[in-house]
């Protein structure tokens, strides 16, 4: 048998969660349904502009096979096999270091300049250079690089291994650069940079390596951006697959992949938390990225967007109907901004109801509990 206090505990309960179901089911659920209809149908910007995309594209037009072969430059090591060099009827081979300035030696024959020419292009000259001299008629030469070394790229920023690369080719992908330094690491943003070689000293990944880079490899178009810093969204590029992005990069070249800055969206949304921002977003977007507002719960009306200046905070009220509706701009997002998308004011008032309650039948029954013991 339950007494009368008892049952007027349990009436006021199932009151109070019958209002407080009405309340959420009806207030603000409407509005909070349409912001999610609109983020949802808000697209996610891609940062490859235009002109980034028409160079990217460009680069890969330069792929031919002529330029496919690999160009002899300072540091690489190369295997050269010579007929006859020192008896008649036997092969000679000598290894030789190609120095700086693309020169390097041989025993008897004068010192030749390797430069910017391909394999199959130095043994002709080795060959013309012997036949000039008189010094072996039919001379039958082979050359074989055993380490490359005067073609380099960087990769840095936000990658897993990030440093110095060799190339053994006039040129790379921008996917295989990626490959060699292990991908994007978790820190990276959504933006990559390619920064051409032989850029100024004030750029802040240049070095001093000089202004020689690919003047005597093979011939490119004027126009072809290698001049240029191109900037594409790493989310087209790695997980929609864009081959339009993958450019192709040469020595000197610099791959930087900045660290994400952070904006927060907290509150009543469905996936709260920090979020990466290194493109252009709006308040819009960071509701997107939090997977929408709570229908029964948040007030779109009632959120805040809270920012950092120097050492003191601002605090923007925003109305993200009003947003939908364009009544109020969809501002843009800086580091550290906070989006608060707070409750409805009754369900608040509801649940706050309710927590006193709790509290004053958890006293009630600390004072008296034998009043609460059912009978038989």
């Amino acid at each position: 048998m339950t007494t009368k206090r008892e049952w007027g505990f349990v009436s006021v309960f199932f009151l109070m969660m019958a209002l407080t179901q009405s309340f959420s089911g009806c207030v603000g659920t409407a509005s909070a349904e349409k912001i999610n209809e609109a983020v949802l149908r808000t697209r996610r910007h891609d940062y490859t502009t235009e002109k980034c995309l028409r160079l990217a594209r460009k680069s890969r037009q330069t792929d031919s096979q002529e330029q496919r072969d690999y160009r002899l430059g300072g540091g690489d090591v190369l295997n050269i096999t010579i007929y006859g060099l020192e008896r008649r009827g036997e092969f000679k081979t000598v290894t030789v270091r190609v120095e700086e300035s693309g020169v390097f030696s041989l025993p008897v024959i004068p010192p030749i300049n390797a430069k910017g020419l391909t394999v199959s292009e130095l043994e002709s000259q080795l060959n013309k250079v012997m036949i000039e001299m008189d010094f072996i008629k039919n001379p039958r030469t082979s050359v074989i690089v055993t380490d490359f070394k005067s073609k380099k790229i960087s990769v840095l920023g936000a990658v897993n291994r990030p440093g110095e690369y060799t190339i053994e080719r006039n040129s790379v992908s921008l996917y295989e650069a990626l490959a060699l330094a292990g991908g994007p690491s978790h820190e990276a943003g959504y933006v990559l940079h390619v920064m051409r070689g032989d850029q100024d000293d004030g750029h802040p990944f240049a070095d001093s390596r000089g202004g020689e880079a690919r003047a005597s490899g093979p011939s490119l178009p004027k126009d072809d951006g290698l001049e240029e810093t191109i900037s594409v969204d790493l989310i087209s590029l790695m997980k929609e697959a864009n081959l339009d992005l993958n450019l192709l990069l040469y020595e000197n070249d610099i791959v930087y992949i900045p660290e994400a800055e952070y904006f927060y969206v907290i509150g009543f949304v469905n996936a709260p938390g920090g979020f990466p921002l290194t493109r252009p977003m709006r308040v819009l977007d960071g509701i997107a990225t939090a997977s929408g507002l709570i229908a029964k719960e948040a007030s779109p009306g009632d959120c805040v967007l809270k920012r950092l200046e120097g050492d003191k905070e601002f605090i923007v009220p925003i109305d993200l109907v009003a947003i939908v509706e364009g009544r109020e701009p969809n501002l843009y997002l800086k580091p550290d901004d906070i989006i608060d998308v707070r409750q409805t004011q009754l369900r608040f008032f509801v649940l706050e109801a309710w927590d006193w309650f709790k509290r004053i039948f958890v006293f009630s029954y600390q004072l008296n509990p034998k009043a609460y013991e059912t009978t038989r």
